[in-house]
């Protein structure tokens, strides 16, 4: 890969993303880990998504706190996008961290359309699938396309999927792809 990068951030800090996602692009390889134990805040204020993993990127993400993402205009991943393919290298490994407080119309928490998705030791929640135009799905977790999703000793709880249009999978839903849960709670979605 073209760009290996490092980034720690301070313990208890939280960064406003000023209505644009933190995008890691084709080629890149970042690693965002917050210090301590309580970790750092990565704050969408609903005006964006707050991560997007692109084609060819990869990212691991250690003791952040991924809040109040807003997907807007139908896209997918209120709060994590992870938009890869069968064929490349796309990968993302979320570790000790939790995503909260996010909304999509698909994947309030993670929508993913291909590529990789490692959880470990983390917490979805209250992330909620909302539409007033179509079908909402995936409050949790959106899964489609070519996408490979492993999630262990993690809990999905209090999302939530609701459309006039139909709503499914509060907590998690699969249209594709291949998903494996270990260790999991799944609770009030």
């Amino acid at each position: 890969l073209d760009a290996l990068l490092t980034v720690r951030l301070p313990a208890g800090t939280t960064f406003d993303l000023d209505g644009e996602p933190l995008t890691i692009g084709a080629g890149m390889n970042v690693t965002l880990e917050g210090d301590g134990e309580v970790g750092a805040t990565l704050d969408a204020a609903n005006r964006s998504s707050v991560l997007v993993v692109e084609r060819g990127g990869q990212a691991v993400l250690r003791r952040l706190h991924l809040v109040r993402g807003r997907a807007t205009g139908g896209d997918y991943g209120g709060c994590v996008r992870v938009a890869g393919d069968a064929a490349d290298s796309t990968r993302l490994t979320v570790e000790d961290s939790t995503i909260s407080e996010c909304a999509a119309e698909r994947g309030g928490g993670f929508a993913v359309s291909g590529g990789l998705l490692v959880v470990r030791r983390s917490v979805v929640a209250r992330c909620n699938a909302e539409s007033s135009e179509g079908v909402a799905t995936g409050g949790g977790l959106y899964v489609f396309g070519m996408a490979d999703v492993a999630m262990y000793d993690s809990a999905i709880t209090d999302c939530a999927a609701s459309s006039e249009f139909g709503a499914y999978g509060g907590g998690v839903y699969v249209y594709g792809g291949t998903v494996m849960l270990a260790n999991m709670i799944i609770a009030n979605a």
